[in-house]
């Protein structure tokens, strides 16, 4: 068997098999995590095994798609809006005790996160 390429979006390893009368090709991550956050699906499938190999390590070369910078303005709009957002969370988190999650622990990383992208 041809040798499968890493998943283009995430470089986890991928795995194929036959499924359904034809052969797929999918990101091993998708199935390991099922419930995350962070879990996406990326499959090919195709009428041989040969076919669906050959259509995902194709598929692998593609460089990703990059986004548009934001702008200064968008930039703003998206900090005010995140702020707004973990005062929303300070009140989830006060209202929820039995939450094992904090709102806004998850917030200010996410603030810190888009900062260090911003204005690395």
């Amino acid at each position: 068997m041809t040798e499968l390429k890493p998943c283009p979006f995430c470089g986890a390893a991928a795995s194929a098999w036959e499924w359904n009368g034809g052969a797929r090709v999918d990101c091993s991550k998708w199935r390991a995590d099922a419930y995350s956050v962070y879990t996406h699906y990326v499959g090919i499938g195709a009428r041989t095994m040969e076919e669906a190999i050959e259509l995902w390590n194709r598929r692998a070369e593609q460089p990703p798609a990059q986004p548009e910078p934001l702008t200064d303005k968008e930039q703003r709009i998206f900090l005010a809006a995140m702020g707004r957002e973990e005062k929303v969370c300070k009140k989830v988190d006060e209202e929820d005790e039995e939450c094992e999650i904090s709102l806004v622990h998850i917030c200010h990383e996410i603030i810190r996160k888009v900062k260090d992208v911003l204005w690395a």
